[in-house]
């Protein structure tokens, strides 16, 4: 399956990822056209494949609601979802790989550690660092990894994070001011806001 999104009903509404040197922005505009397209991002492209919005596909048994719905379970990610949630938010975070941590989750390759001192790969929130000590001042990915588990356990994000679900289509419905995302394994959701 291809990641990527393509919908919109509505014309004039414009909604989606566009890739430039490999990085993905997300932008909301209105023009002439109803087609919208969030195509693949990272270092692989799918040039000439149409794809398009299949409501149908979406598995309506499974359909979670929340008023909003963050994807990416890296450090901006987990943030925003202990943030909304204390403030009293209905909020959901999907993944799609396999634990927590972002890019530190995904990137195996020996060798891999951050380029920056400790100070700026931590969270600056007491109840997480009282009770953390880093081994190095450049740390690993084990360690980062390690340190992601100290975070979900103290903030208890894991009730609130569904992991292995990677979002593959969204589509805002106008009338509604909702937006329905279907997901790799069959389930959805719907959201007023997501977050990516």
């Amino acid at each position: 399956m291809i990641p990527f999104v393509a919908c919109a009903k509505e014309p004039g509404i414009s909604t989606g990822f566009s890739q430039n040197r490999g990085n993905a922005r997300f932008g909301v505009g209105r023009s002439g056209s109803a087609a919208l397209s969030l195509r693949p991002t990272g270092l692989v492209s799918y040039p000439d494949r149409a794809v398009s919005w299949h409501p149908e596909r979406v598995d309506k048994r499974a359909t979670q609601e929340f008023e909003i719905v963050i994807v990416g379970a890296g450090f901006n990610g987990l943030y925003q979802l202990k943030t909304l949630r204390d403030q009293g938010w209905s909020v959901r975070l999907v993944e799609a790989g396999s634990g927590i941590g972002g890019v530190w989750h995904h990137n195996r390759y020996p060798g891999a550690r951050v380029d920056c001192h400790v100070p700026n790969y931590e969270y600056s929130m007491p109840e997480i660092w009282k009770d953390w000590t880093w081994n190095e001042r450049f740390p690993g990915r084990e360690e980062l990894v390690a340190y992601f588990q100290h975070v979900d356990e103290v903030w208890d994000l894991s009730p609130d994070i569904d992991l292995n679900t990677a979002i593959t289509s969204a589509h805002f419905d106008g009338d509604a001011n909702k937006w329905s995302l279907g997901a790799s394994d069959g389930s959805s959701y719907v959201c007023q806001w997501l977050i990516m």
